[in-house]
C-alpha cells in the first residue's frame, strides 16, 4: 500500500504540474483547449490510481483491516482528483481573470464514451489477429490502447489515458495523440474479431 500510494502521489503531482505547464505555454487563443486537455490529464490521473489501489486487493480478499485501508486510498484518490481539479481552475482563474470554461464533450467525444470495448475470451486467437492498423499512432500509443481494454472503460476513457500517457511522456517520445486515431485503433480489433464492443 506504501509504495503504491507514494508513488501515485508522485504522479498525480507531475500531472498536475504538466497539465498547469501546458496551460501556461498556450497562447491565448488556445487555453480553452489546453485547459480540457488538462482536465482529461487529471482525469486519466485519477483512474490510472484507482486501478492501481484496486489491484491490491487480491492480496487482501480475507483481511477486512487491509480492505479498508484500500478503501480509504481510493477515497483518497478522489479527494487529491478534487483538489488538483480546482488546483486547474484557479490557475486558469490566474492566467485569464476569468472562471476556467465548462468542459463540453464534442459529438464524437459523446459517441465514444458509450462504448465500451472487451477483449475476446480467447488469448491464442486474440494474439494471431490484433491487428497493426495504420493510424497514424505511434507503436507505443498503439499498445497502449490495446492494454487499456478491460470491459469496463469506453473509448473516450481511453483516449485520455493515451493522451495524458503522451502529454506527460512528451510528443517527442509518444507522438500525437488524436481521438480520431484511438477510435481507429480499436475499431480495427472490433473488424479483426478481437475485440467486442458493449
Amino acid at each position: 500500500m506504501a509504495e503504491v500510494q507514494g508513488r501515485g502521489t508522485e504522479r498525480f503531482g507531475r500531472d498536475l504540474r504538466v497539465a498547469a505547464s501546458h496551460l501556461a505555454q498556450a497562447a491565448p487563443e488556445q487555453r480553452a483547449e489546453a485547459y480540457k486537455r488538462g482536465v482529461f490529464v487529471l482525469e486519466a490521473a485519477a483512474m490510472r490510481e484507482r486501478r492501481a489501489l484496486e489491484s491490491i486487493r487480491d492480496y487482501s480478499l480475507s483481511d477486512a483491516a487491509a480492505r479498508g485501508t484500500i478503501d480509504r486510498a481510493v477515497d483518497g484518490v478522489d479527494q487529491i482528483a478534487r483538489a488538483n481539479r480546482e488546483a486547474l481552475d484557479g490557475f486558469y482563474r490566474s492566467l485569464t481573470g476569468r472562471s476556467a470554461p465548462r468542459i463540453a464533450l464534442t459529438a464524437a467525444e459523446r459517441e465514444a464514451s458509450r462504448m465500451v470495448p472487451r477483449n475476446i475470451d480467447d488469448v491464442a486467437r486474440y494474439l494471431d489477429n490484433r491487428p497493426r492498423p495504420s493510424t497514424g499512432l505511434h507503436g507505443l500509443a498503439t499498445f497502449s490502447v490495446w492494454g487499456h481494454v478491460d470491459g469496463n472503460t469506453s473509448y473516450l476513457d481511453i483516449y485520455k489515458q493515451v493522451l495524458a500517457e503522451a502529454t506527460v511522456h512528451g510528443s517527442w517520445y509518444y507522438g500525437t495523440v488524436t481521438l480520431e486515431q484511438v477510435v481507429a485503433t480499436l475499431e480495427a480489433g472490433v473488424d479483426a474479431g478481437v475485440l467486442m464492443v458493449n
